[in-house]
């Protein structure tokens, strides 16, 4: 088991933001703008 698994902080009660798939949220959830916004794929 991972030594650290215990205090992940997505396992608090607090906030927790990551960027997985924010860009998605705020063009199609939150209808904002992002016109310099430029996805990349590798």
């Amino acid at each position: 088991m991972s030594k650290y698994r215990h205090a992940l902080p997505l396992l608090e009660n607090t906030l927790f933001m990551t960027d997985g798939g924010l860009e998605t949220t705020l063009i199609f959830h939150e209808h904002l703008e992002l016109p310099l916004f430029l996805p990349l794929t590798c």
